[in-house]
């Protein structure tokens, strides 16, 4: 499961090949020195349990400033009040999402565009796409047919039985990496799966400071080492990247034809009709997806860039499992200009593509083409900070943070 794009992650990065040693040397020197480092720490790394001495990972750095966002720190309060203890003695630093979204009005739907990508993808390529189809149905209250039903308790079943196995679909033995990869997703479908019945208001709190953590990475240009000791973060930051690899394909595509169609149809869709266009699976969306797949995993060809590294902390083992993902100025762009279906009332959308809404249908068997239906978003040329109270009243991002404790309605890339 998902060992295709760990595959990749190892293949590009691989630091036993003779031809990256010196480079990598080099700009690891270079960007030491051009980069600061940034520490993010989840509820585990500050707060000791009532039964245990510790959580997560504690330790001590001097003249190490630390970071949380204004979700951990939430958690932290109402974890003291049940009669746990603050265990890490660093100064801490509360990033908040309206202070940054103030200050700069774009984070809005690029910050819910993210957490849909790791909260409930739908992403065409990955092999958990139908699993996740069917998670979304049964969020939105529909009873599966008998035969969904099956498709739905099988590909569970696989999911758990695939973390046993030593060997991946490559023949070969199984990494450290993958063993984890495998794990995270596998736990992250059960706690959903049980959500639906029983939700908790904490449920999507790690996809929302994962998501801050990331916006906070690229804005500043800071090494930013997110640590924790859920495992859940692997597989919502593996999403993430499979989801924005597929948002900039879609973006690519659809903005390469749109200039191409007959004035009728540019006309249908500036007076808000919906427009279809088809795309070969394999010969052009897949191509793409798996070009943009390596740049994301890749370190080599961005010289002089900074990282995004979660370091999952193993608490049976002991142990940190890094997973590291470089950025530079191309990628941060496109990152930073990546709104998906999401929009917001006082940011501007009116370039990079984001003006354009769509849908698209998955492929059907013996097809080679699917379709993508262009839908018209409402256009706002000029971006505006309005302070918290009116952006929460007006925003539907915001209004939909609500409903989103409870199930999956709100993030849901799935209509």
């Amino acid at each position: 499961m998902n060992k295709k794009k760990n595959k990749n992650y190892n293949r590009v990065n691989d630091k036993n090949n003779f031809y990256n040693f010196f480079p990598r040397i080099y700009f690891k020197i270079v960007n030491f020195f051009k980069y600061k480092s940034i520490y993010f720490l989840d509820t585990s790394n500050i707060i000791a349990d009532k039964n245990r001495k510790k959580i997560g990972f504690i330790f001590y750095i001097p003249f190490i400033n630390f970071f949380i966002t204004e979700k951990v720190n939430n958690e932290i309060i109402e974890k003291i009040k049940q009669g746990h203890k603050v265990i890490n003695i660093n100064k801490i630093k509360i990033i908040k999402f309206d202070l940054i979204r103030e200050e700069l009005p774009d984070v809005c739907p690029l910050y819910y565009n993210y957490i849909s990508n790791m909260y409930n993808p739908a992403v065409l390529d990955s092999p958990l796409f139908v699993l996740e189809m069917l998670l979304s149905e049964k969020a939105k209250g529909k009873k599966l047919s008998e035969e969904n039903e099956k498709i739905y308790n099988k590909i569970f079943s696989m999911i758990n039985n695939g973390r046993s196995k030593e060997i991946n679909i490559f023949g070969e033995k199984g990494s450290n990496y993958e063993k984890y990869i495998d794990e995270s997703f596998y736990r992250l479908i059960k706690k959903k799966k049980n959500s639906i019945k029983k939700p908790h208001h904490n449920q999507q709190n790690d996809c929302k400071n994962l998501s801050l953590a990331l916006i906070y990475c690229l804005l500043k240009r800071k090494n930013l080492i997110y640590i924790s000791s859920d495992i859940d973060n692997i597989a919502y930051l593996f999403n993430w990247i499979e989801g924005v690899a597929q948002q900039s394909v879609f973006k690519q595509i659809i903005l390469s034809r749109f200039h191409k169609l007959p004035d009728h149809d540019k006309k249908r869709w500036s007076e808000g009709k919906p427009i279809s266009i088809f795309v070969n699976y394999e010969d052009e969306f897949k191509k793409l997806f798996n070009g943009y797949m390596t740049d994301m995993l890749s370190h080599d060809w961005k010289k002089t860039a900074f990282h995004f590294i979660l370091k999952y902390w193993d608490q049976k083992e002991k142990k940190f499992i890094k997973y590291k993902f470089s950025f530079n100025n191309l990628s941060r762009e496109l990152l930073l200009t990546l709104h998906g279906n999401c929009s917001c009332p006082y940011v501007k959308n009116y370039d990079y593509g984001n003006w354009i809404k769509y849908l698209y249908w998955p492929l059907l068997p013996h097809n080679k083409y699917f379709k993508i239906l262009l839908l018209k978003k409402r256009i706002i040329k000029v971006s505006s900070s309005p302070n918290w109270i009116l952006h929460s009243a007006n925003c539907n991002n915001r209004n939909l943070d609500p409903l989103s404790v409870y199930d999956f309605r709100g993030y849901s890339q799935f209509t």
